[in-house]
């Protein structure tokens, strides 16, 4: 994660970089999948991956929305999904200690 970080916030970082670490959050957000579907609606769990899929992060066809500037709304993808993940590890954990108890 502070590798994806530097990416982000790092001198000299391109378009690029920045599109691979927010890919590389949505990668982590497929590997948790399976554990916090209870936390999601369906609408949540299509709300948080569309982001991912529509806008040029996963996917290139023509049917992607990327008209946007890159360089604002990456950085913003990539908060947003690294808060989540924050919150669903923290979701995750609360669980495990309740479970424990």
């Amino acid at each position: 994660m502070i590798q994806l970080f530097l990416v982000i916030e790092g001198y000299g970082s391109t378009i690029d970089n920045r599109r691979q670490a927010v890919r590389d959050l949505a990668d982590v957000l497929e590997y948790l999948r399976p554990r916090v579907k209870s936390f999601f609606t369906k609408q949540d769990e299509k709300d948080l991956y569309n982001i991912a899929n529509n806008f040029g992060i996963r996917h290139h066809n023509d049917k992607q929305k990327t008209n946007y500037d890159t360089g604002l709304w990456l950085s913003w993808m990539f908060y947003y999904y690294l808060a989540t993940i924050h919150v669903l590890l923290r979701k995750i954990s609360h669980e495990e200690l309740n479970k424990t108890s």
